[in-house]
Parts: C-alpha cells; sequence; structure tokens
C-alpha cells in the first residue's frame, strides 16, 4: 500500500479525520488500511482473541483499551493469530507486548506502548460498536488507513540513543526540547537573568569605601588643626563627617546604630 496521507487530506480534507499524533508502530507492516472493525474493551484481551480467530479478510481491528498501560492487549501470540486469518493490522489504543517477535510478522500494529504483563480474562467488553479516542470516532465499516512515517523512526531512535549508550561521535544529550518547538532551549540552559541589585550594590560599596578614605585623611588634617591651631575648629571637622558616616553604615547594614556621644569623638581625637 502506496498511499500518501498527506496527498489524502489534501484531497478529502471535509472527509477525512485524522488522529492525534500518539501512536507508534511495532508491526512489520510500515503501512496498512481497511475496513474497521471495533472492540470496546479495559484490561481484559478475552475478545481480542476471538476476534482475530475469525476471518479478517483484510480488516483492521481498531482496539479502544481505555489508553490503559498497566497491561498489553495484543502479544505475539495473537498477532500470529491475526496474520494467520487475514487481518491486515490492529490499532491499539493501549499497550502491546512481544514487540521484537510482532515487529518481524507481516501485520501493522499500531500501540500507545509496550508492556510486559498480560491481561485479566474475565470475557467483558464490546464488539463492533463507535470508539472514540485521539479525536475520532471509529464506525464499524469505514476504513482507515495507518502509515508509519520518519517521525515514528526518530522517535525510536531518540528514545534508544537516551536510554542506552550514546553512539561515537555525538555529544550527550543535556535536556529535552521543547515540545512546542524543537531549537527553545530548555530552563536549565538558558542564561539566568542578571540580578538587578547586584549593580547598584557594588556602586554602594565602592562609594563607602571613598567615603571612608576621606574620613581617615579628615580625621588626620582635624587632629593636626587641633594641636597647632584651634581645639574648637579641629573638634567641628571631625565631628561632622564622622556623622554622614555613620549614616552611610545604618543605610548599608539595614540594623539601627548609635553614633557616638561628642565626647567620645573627642576623646578619640585626643588618643
Amino acid at each position: 500500500m502506496n498511499i500518501q496521507t498527506a496527498d489524502l487530506c489534501d484531497a478529502h480534507e471535509d472527509k477525512v479525520s485524522v488522529v492525534s499524533p500518539m501512536f507508534g508502530s511495532y508491526g512489520g507492516r510500515s503501512s496498512f488500511g481497511g475496513p474497521i472493525s471495533t472492540l470496546k474493551i479495559f484490561e481484559d484481551n478475552s475478545f481480542v482473541r476471538k476476534a482475530v480467530e475469525s476471518a479478517g479478510n483484510g480488516r483492521v481491528l481498531v482496539i479502544d483499551g481505555g489508553a490503559s498501560m498497566r497491561c498489553a492487549l495484543v502479544g505475539d501470540q495473537l498477532a500470529e493469530l491475526a496474520v494467520r486469518n487475514g487481518w491486515a493490522g490492529i490499532v491499539v489504543y493501549g499497550c502491546i507486548r512481544d514487540s521484537k517477535a510482532i515487529g518481524e510478522m507481516d501485520l501493522g500494529v499500531f500501540a500507545l506502548g509496550t508492556h510486559p504483563r498480560k491481561t485479566v480474562k474475565r470475557n467483558v467488553g464490546e464488539v463492533n460498536v463507535p470508539v472514540t479516542f485521539g479525536g475520532v470516532t471509529f464506525r464499524p465499516g469505514h476504513y482507515v488507513l495507518c502509515r508509519r512515517g520518519r517521525r515514528h523512526r526518530r522517535r525510536a531512535s531518540a528514545r534508544l540513543s537516551l536510554r542506552g549508550k550514546v553512539p561515537p561521535g555525538r555529544p550527550k544529550p543535556v535536556g529535552r526540547a521543547s515540545s512546542t518547538h524543537p531549537c527553545r532551549r530548555t530552563a536549565a540552559q538558558q542564561t539566568p537573568a542578571p540580578d538587578p541589585f547586584h549593580k547598584a550594590h557594588c556602586r554602594f560599596i565602592l562609594q563607602n569605601a571613598v567615603l571612608k578614605t576621606l574620613f581617615f585623611l579628615n580625621k588626620i588634617f582635624s587632629y593636626i588643626l587641633y594641636k597647632t591651631y584651634c581645639c574648637c575648629a579641629g573638634c567641628l571637622l571631625y565631628c561632622i563627617p564622622s556623622a554622614t558616616l555613620f549614616s552611610l553604615e545604618n543605610v548599608a547594614a539595614g540594623t539601627p546604630r548609635r553614633m557616638p556621644e561628642p565626647a567620645a569623638m573627642v576623646d578619640t581625637l585626643l588618643h
């Protein structure tokens, strides 16, 4: 079967329904299609065996398994029965198992994933009723076309390279690409935003260092003035810059500090 699904959608856009991209291809046939036969079951594949034991006549068995990921609805034995009885393929809205053996059979198989556990047998289910999943309603007698594109092969190879060893010559994966855009970097790979307070903080530290240097020089000149000329002028020249510096230190520390008394400043100046 060599029908391009894109060309089919272009030619019959108002008559074709497309399922959401959620399935992986596990069968030996890359593309298959035929009249639909449906099953509605949940974690019980008793009706699957009954269906594949009957003549398929090129039909496709569509199984609504409720998207259960806790057990497999189709295995290699049921797939072998389907091949023997002329089924074109099986679409499972759930899991399968024995995917390696199924991949070597002349049968198309689409499923959500694989699971090694088998189902229970309660003989509960519905046959040939409309089933809906992936945004599409499958009705018995309608036609379904399934085709494995390159996207499925890329997903399979990517899954193997991430879970197994990285092939030689390829860089190790550093993160998954965004689901909305393949080129968008993840949050871990993005450059962190600069701190808006960092620049202001550095500027304040520099200003504080300059002020302390000026205060030290002022202390020396105040002492010289006090010893040589006038005691009051020396004390005044010392006290005013000291009050300014203590106010700046309080802002930087964020905690109140008591300013020394004038007598203590004079005592410090004298000694």
